[in-house]
């Protein structure tokens, strides 16, 4: 398919060019569903289950097989591993204290953070900072 569109664009023909330019922005899109796109914009918020079975137009209960089936891991566990991962970017490249990086990424407090980042990665953040900063 890609091979036929891009032949077509060789005819020099405006409504062939315009629109395949349109067709290739569209397979360009983001294809996450809605409520992925949602929690990667809004993972530093409370996030509710409630929220994101409606943005998806599922109930709760259904909302949260559907997301397993389909990621492999719960909503909570999702957002979990976003702010985590997002922890692990500031620690790297900012003189952010743990604390201040707990609140940016939407820990309540820096025992928080350093509890499901133990979880997730194995060490605190700060034995994680003191490694990547060797």
């Amino acid at each position: 398919m890609r091979y036929l569109m891009l032949s077509e664009t060789n005819r020099n023909s405006y409504a062939v060019n315009h629109l395949l330019h349109y067709s290739f922005d569209l397979l360009a899109q983001d294809t996450r569903s809605l409520s992925i796109r949602y929690i990667h914009n809004h993972y530093v918020e409370n996030i509710s289950m409630e929220t994101l079975a409606r943005i998806e137009h599922y109930n709760v209960s259904y909302y949260g097989q559907w997301f397993r089936k389909n990621i492999g891991v719960t909503p909570q566990q999702y957002i979990h591993q976003l702010r985590i991962d997002e922890a692990k970017r500031l620690l790297q490249e900012t003189d952010f204290s743990i604390s201040d990086i707990a609140h940016q990424i939407g820990y309540k407090n820096q025992s928080h953070l350093t509890q499901v980042f133990k979880k997730l990665e194995g060490l605190t953040p700060n034995r994680y900072k003191k490694l990547k900063n060797i």
